[in-house]
């Protein structure tokens, strides 16, 4: 796997890293769990993003990743859903907090969705994640036969 190796390699955990720093819907999901929910919510959060991760990844190294982004209308549902699923999280989170201050009663007692899922969802809607493994990865992989396991990786 010659494609992380030297050069290669500290060029990719050097852009990794900044895109591990550059906040995002995942963050917000995460930083909002964490001060409603506590630390054990943040890390549920944190946990259903990584297998979104995954699962992105796994779409990508069997090609799926490449055929939603070629295709624009399945690339723009995805784009549609994420935008529609995050406009969803904002109301209820404005409409718990108006619950909270009129019962004057804390956020355990309001009714949350699973800070899994709500990670979960929220990458596998995010079409950056899409454009992160199309035009981003591949850059760092050699083609050969050999591509498929430095993509997975």
């Amino acid at each position: 796997m010659e494609a992380f190796s030297g050069p290669n390699l500290a060029a990719f955990l050097i852009v990794a890293l900044l895109l591990c720093v550059t906040p995002g819907p995942d963050v917000a999901i995460i930083t909002q769990n964490a001060v409603l929910r506590g630390r054990r919510a943040a890390l549920l959060s944190a946990g259903g993003i990584e297998l979104g991760l995954a699962l992105w990844a796994t779409a990508s190294v069997v090609g799926l990743v490449a055929v939603i982004q070629a295709s624009s209308w399945v690339f723009g549902a995805v784009k549609l859903a994420g935008a529609a699923y995050l406009i969803w999280l904002g109301v209820r989170s404005l409409l718990q907090a108006r619950q909270v201050k009129r019962a004057t009663t804390s956020i355990a007692h309001v009714a949350v969705s699973s800070p899994f899922r709500q990670g979960l969802l929220s990458n596998l809607l995010n079409p950056k994640i899409a454009v992160f493994f199309t035009s981003l990865i591949p850059q760092f992989v050699e083609a050969g036969p050999n591509a498929g396991a430095q993509t997975a990786t």
